[in-house]
């Protein structure tokens, strides 16, 4: 069940169950006996016409002020005594409701007989009690009117339950949805605007989600600027070391000093590795600031056999194969040019993992929701619970094993930020027959874009 559900519901019965208690606690405590209330009502009625009798017997001009000195013959709201004279007007000249002149000219009967005295001692003179005061008891003594009123009960009972649970569980949704944002990667969402002046325990929690958030992006923000200006400082030098081997090279060249041309080759080959590794960094730095893409029409089809092409030379060294299983036909899209980085890592990757004398297969389908372009490898795959921290920078799935992501741990972090700019997505999965299978999904908004 739903938390909303399970407000509703909680609430709604706290409801029933006070309307419930209150009725039983009204009809079973003591001196709530409706019969006893009835008689009590009742003599004070046939008292006050025992003393009009008498007085109209004894003085009948002056019975009725006789009468007013002794009884008071309004107790409102519990008790109204009308006196209504020969002529049909109340001796203490109030309005009779509806109710009682219908009963004092006969077209209804009184609910309590007891209340009602017009007897030939009275001289013409009626008495009407009336104990029914409040509208609410009015209604229950109706037909139908206890249904009547218990249905109103349940139904404003329900609305306010309603609008209770919408009050709490509202801003819970609004900063769940948040968080959902967050770990897709949008530190920019807030909520605390969305519950107003609140100031309880939500809105405390809202505004924590902020700071947290805040927090979060502000750390994350300072590691990649941390980042960024360590790459832009480590190029200077980079490229004057490669400056400096290269002029040693020369030297070692004209001295015939095979050894140390061997050295100095595998110190080109590291420092190529480390400029590789900075590349990635400030390609990786970059992509996580853009807010928009510089799409153009680009041939899906046509952008891949390049990247196969280009990946196969590296394949061949190593006695492996990559091949591209697409048609003919052109598949244009609005897409951004870091597009064929995302797409050339994955197959990199790929080819960097496959087994010796085995292929890697890139394929693209068209889907219902869009465009999909799948790499499977024939390699030894990754443990599952690595698969979903195989997009992570610098993520390595086994020490011994080195990173799964390449580009110096960022190859595939480049492709998964690069397809959610596109508003696509990148998975993988171990495949039945071994190997490791990266599916990557345009949306069909681009496609769309692209004829338009």
């Amino acid at each position: 069940m739903a938390f909303y559900q399970r407000i509703l519901v909680a609430s709604w019965g706290i409801f029933l169950l006070t309307m419930a208690i209150s009725l039983s606690a009204v009809h079973f405590a003591p001196g709530s006996d409706e019969s006893a209330d009835k008689r009590i009502v009742a003599r004070l009625v046939q008292q006050v016409a025992r003393d009009l009798s008498a007085g109209l017997a004894e003085d009948p001009d002056n019975a009725v002020e006789a009468l007013l000195t002794r009884q008071n013959l309004s107790l409102a709201p519990l008790l109204e005594i009308y006196v209504i004279d020969p002529a049909g007007d109340d001796v203490l000249a109030r309005a009779l409701p509806r109710r009682i002149a219908e009963v004092y000219t006969g077209k209804r009967q009184h609910s309590s007989p007891m209340l009602h005295v017009d007897s030939p001692d009275l001289r013409g003179y009626t008495i009407i009690g009336d104990d029914q005061f409040f509208p609410l008891a009015q209604v229950l003594v109706r037909p139908g009117g206890r249904t009547f009123m218990l249905a109103v009960g349940l139904a404003v009972s329900a609305l306010i339950s309603i609008l209770l649970a919408r009050f709490i569980v509202l801003p819970v949704r609004r900063i769940r949805e948040a968080g959902r944002r967050v770990a897709d990667g949008d530190l920019s969402v807030r909520v605390a605007h969305t519950v107003g002046n609140r100031s309880d325990d939500i809105a405390s929690l809202a505004r924590d989600f902020d700071r947290m958030t805040e927090q979060v992006e502000g750390l994350l923000q300072d590691q990649q600027r941390l980042m960024r200006d360590v790459s832009h400082e480590l190029r200077s030098p980079l490229a004057r070391l490669l400056a400096l081997i290269s002029i040693a090279r020369q030297r070692a060249a004209a001295d015939d000093a095979p050894a140390s041309t061997e050295q100095l080759d595998r110190m080109e080959r590291e420092l190529d590795r480390v400029d590789e590794l900075i590349s990635s960094i400030l390609a990786f730095a970059q992509l996580d600031h853009a807010d928009a893409l510089h799409r153009q029409p680009i041939d899906l089809v046509d952008l891949l056999e390049n990247v196969v092409d280009d990946a196969s030379l590296e394949a061949h060294a190593e006695g492996k194969e990559v091949q591209l299983l697409a048609g003919s036909e052109p598949l244009v899209m609005p897409l951004d040019g870091a597009i064929a980085s995302a797409f050339e890592n994955v197959v990199r990757n790929a080819v960097r993992h496959t087994a010796p004398d085995s292929r890697v297969e890139v394929s693209i389908a068209r889907t219902d929701a869009g465009v999909t372009v799948t790499v499977d490898d024939q390699g030894p795959g990754v443990p599952p619970e690595a698969i979903t921290q195989l997009f992570a920078p610098f993520f390595r799935v086994e020490e011994g094993r080195g990173t799964r992501s390449g580009s110096g741990g960022l190859g595939l972090a480049i492709a998964e930020r690069c397809m959610r700019l596109h508003g696509g997505a990148i998975a993988a999965v171990n495949r039945p027959e071994g190997g490791l299978r990266v599916t990557m999904s345009l949306p069909r908004a681009a496609e769309a874009a692209s004829a338009g």
